[in-house]
């Protein structure tokens, strides 16, 4: 699994910087230098952490974390210059997962964490292009807004998420709703996955998100 890091900063070097560091360690990175812009980038997609300054030029490095919380279920690492107590507590508040100070005096001890947040986070979430799933609080979101399950749909949609791109088959799927193996049971899958692109797909009689594979099983397509 590749994980997706937005980095929102207004000095460029350090986003390149970052970006190069990050990247030979295999994340993928998307630099943003405003707090609007990120947020405009956060309704469409998702990402499994942010990284940002508190100092920004548009917006209110506190308010863009609220905001973000709004938008996404996500992880958030605070990197300021100003690592004073008051920010540290408010920041750990409103809802960051850490903060650290820069410059970065020891670059392996970031990754480290960086790699710890993400080790934790990967227990609890599944996070997609257009799908973004909180399996502790059971909450979804498609392509940025939340949307609401019944437990049934819920399972049926992790147990498509987990394996995004691969078709998974009836028994499987059936198996995991704790089921038993019918033919007639079909029935109930073919409902579920209807009852998902009505609420998830753009428009449920062309569907792009949940595709069926005809005889075999069901796929969640995320991009």
């Amino acid at each position: 699994m590749k994980f997706r890091l937005l980095i929102i900063d207004s000095d460029k070097s350090i986003c390149k910087y970052l970006t190069n560091l990050l990247s030979e360690y295999g994340f993928e990175c998307t630099c943003i230098n405003n707090g609007l812009q990120a947020l405009t980038l956060l309704e469409k997609c998702a990402f499994n952490l942010v990284v940002m300054d508190l100092s920004l030029p548009d917006i209110g490095g506190f308010h863009l974390l609220r905001q973000i919380r709004i938008l996404q279920n996500t992880q958030i690492m605070i990197l300021s210059k100003d690592d004073s107590e008051y920010n540290r507590i408010r920041s750990l508040d409103e809802g960051a997962t850490d903060f650290v100070a820069k410059p970065l005096a020891y670059p392996g001890a970031f990754l480290w964490r960086i790699r710890a947040i993400l080790k934790r986070s990967i227990k609890q979430q599944i996070i997609l292009s257009r799908v973004q799933i909180n399996l502790v609080e059971q909450n979804v979101w498609s392509d940025g807004e939340q949307v609401d399950l019944t437990s049934q749909l819920f399972q049926f949609l992790v147990t498509l998420a987990s394996n995004p791109g691969q078709v998974v088959d009836h028994d499987h799927l059936l198996y995991t709703l704790d089921e038993s193996f019918r033919t007639s049971s079909n029935n109930l899958l073919y409902v579920l996955a209807h009852r998902l692109r009505c609420t998830m797909d753009h428009d449920p009689n062309k569907p792009r998100l949940i595709c069926t594979v005809r005889g075999v099983g069901y796929m969640l397509n995320d991009h």
